[in-house]
């Protein structure tokens, strides 16, 4: 039997294998969903976290992955603007479909259109008079100027942390100085619910707690507080980021440092 022979009585085995590795490549392709997938999504927040969304978790990134080819909504201020592109430069850069800037004057965040996030329209203020009796619940000393740094650092964030429809206050302050002190230098984070101070987490020396934003991150009508812990001196990609959020019925510690909690 000479090879053409051969060859014309093999030729549906052949097709049929041309056909079964053509539907095998483009399942391949199809089902491909690694963490560089558009269908994972990105958020951004302020200028030095970025999270991907990965199997309905978010993981803190250290490094910028390419963003060409996704739209994001973003925040300057309580305004949300739509269907922006991003690009990263020691910075990033926001610009409209026609390629045009846009430049935001109080940018909060942004994330990709496949992603349902709200943010908390409440904004970060300082300390009044009001937040005395609360600082004293907390601190453990008597030191006036001690008392006055607490002052000086304290930030507060109103939001409803358990669903009862009412505000609690979600506080930060140390009393760390570059001064020389004759007193513990000690950072606190605390929340106010009803008038119950309850302290979240404390921490000693130039290790304090930053209010980075609020925002409701998965739908489900909860504002989850980012808080970034130790810093030495600003957020930057590899600081250490937490979430707090409503978890068994409670404002607690839901993932640290951009790991989940088990």
């Amino acid at each position: 039997m000479n090879i053409k022979e051969e060859l014309r009585k093999n030729l549906k085995y052949i097709v049929i294998l041309f056909v079964l590795l053509f539907v095998y490549v483009v399942l391949a392709v199809f089902f491909n969903t690694d963490s560089g997938d558009k269908s994972d999504g990105y958020l951004i927040v302020g200028k030095s976290l970025i999270y991907e969304k990965v199997d309905d978790e978010f993981k803190q990134l250290n490094d910028i992955p390419d963003l060409d080819g996704f739209t994001f909504r973003a925040y300057n201020g309580n305004s949300r603007i739509d269907d922006v592109s991003v690009q990263y430069a020691d910075d990033f850069y926001f610009f409209d479909k026609d390629y045009n800037d846009e430049v935001f004057d109080d940018f909060r965040i942004a994330f990709t259109n496949n992603l349902n996030i709200t943010i908390n329209q409440n904004r970060v203020q300082r300390y009044d008079d009001g937040d005395e009796n609360y600082i004293n619940q907390v601190i453990e000393t008597n030191n006036s100027e001690a008392i006055e740094a607490y002052k000086i650092s304290l930030r507060k964030l109103l939001l409803d942390a358990d669903g009862d429809n009412e505000e609690e206050i979600l506080y930060t302050m140390s009393n760390y100085s570059y001064e020389v002190t004759d007193y513990k230098q000690v950072s606190y984070l605390f929340i106010v619910d009803n008038g119950d101070v309850k302290v979240l987490d404390t921490s000693d020396g130039f290790n304090p707690f930053v209010i980075i934003e609020s925002l409701d991150i998965n739908g489900d009508n909860f504002f989850e507080v980012v808080i970034a812990k130790n810093v030495m001196d600003v957020p930057s990609f590899d600081s250490c980021y937490q979430i707090y959020g409503v978890q068994d019925n409670k404002f607690s510690l839901i993932q640290d440092c951009g790991k989940n909690e088990e």
